[in-house]
């Protein structure tokens, strides 16, 4: 598929378009933050888990830029939940950077990652996951990440996308292409079916919540005949009776979806053909328009 992208290069180039600020951080702006504490994620990708232990399972990460209000303490462990949607897990605490959110610049503009990478003050860089929302100010001749306490600039050469329209979720989709699949996974280092629709709508401005079987409640229910290009759809195992995948209706009756890795395959009335081994792989359960 083609990519056609408000795609910008930071040698020489403005952004003309604001990226929104997540509602669940304008809303937690808004509120009392007396004892209350806040991070981001400084680091790539931070893993939540459902317990505080590093063998416990990973359900979702923390991406670079994201931001998390604590909930408690369990030793080395924090519980928090993410500002965007309200997951909560336990992340190791030593990688957590506590944020006043206050001090993030409201003129900054907020851009999602395609490929980047940071150049701190120090001198060290740091390559940024396809799918992280990074606060930018414009500077001049470089952008200055508007989050953290130490000073960085997105280094020339960077990509990265304003906000785009909804009839784009599928080129935006299409970022993600060949991402390796991870179970709790939600950047382009690896990604799960529900964390990469909710990062491309987010792109788009549209909220979903993080899983698949939350996201099928979501908007309106499509009948297979009014299906168009960026609907979700949502899938069953064989032989499953509950939802456990979710993907992105695409032209020409395909879908892209995180399976094994992103791809496309063929999207057909009874579910998803494997472009390899030409089986149902996946029964189709509704489609959803949010």
């Amino acid at each position: 598929m083609k990519i056609s992208l408000g795609i910008v290069n930071l040698k020489r180039s403005t952004f003309d378009n604001i990226y929104v600020i997540p509602f669940l951080l304008i809303k937690m702006m808004e509120e009392s933050r007396e004892d209350v504490t806040y991070y981001w994620a400084r680091e790539s990708a931070i893993p939540m888990r459902a317990h505080p232990a590093e063998s416990a399972e990973m359900i979702n990460q923390l991406i670079f830029g994201d931001t998390c209000r604590k909930l408690e303490e369990d030793g080395s462990w924090t519980k928090i939940k993410h500002t965007y949607d309200g997951y909560e897990g336990w992340v190791d605490t030593k990688m957590l950077e506590a944020q006043d959110l206050d001090a993030i610049d409201t003129k900054a503009e907020w851009h999602m990652v395609v490929f980047a990478a940071v150049q701190w003050e120090d001198g060290t860089l740091q390559h940024l996951p396809a799918g992280a929302f990074v606060p930018l100010i414009d500077e001049g001749n470089v952008w200055r990440l508007a989050i953290g306490q130490s000073k960085g600039i997105i280094m020339k050469g960077s990509s990265l996308l304003q906000q785009q329209a909804r009839h784009k979720l599928v080129e935006v989709g299409s970022v993600f292409m060949n991402t390796p699949y991870l179970w709790g996974g939600c950047s382009g280092f690896g990604i799960d079916c529900s964390g990469l629709m909710q990062r491309v709508y987010r792109s788009c401005g549209i909220f979903i919540p993080r899983d698949s079987s939350v996201q099928a409640k979501q908007g309106v229910r499509i009948d297979w005949t009014d299906r168009e290009a960026g609907d979700l759809a949502f899938f069953t195992k064989p032989n499953k009776s509950h939802i456990t995948h979710v993907g992105m209706v695409g032209g020409d009756d395909k879908i892209i979806h995180a399976s094994g890795k992103v791809r496309v395959d063929q999207l057909t009335e009874k579910g998803i053909i494997h472009s390899t081994n030409h089986k149902l792989s996946y029964h189709l359960v509704n489609i959803q328009r949010c």
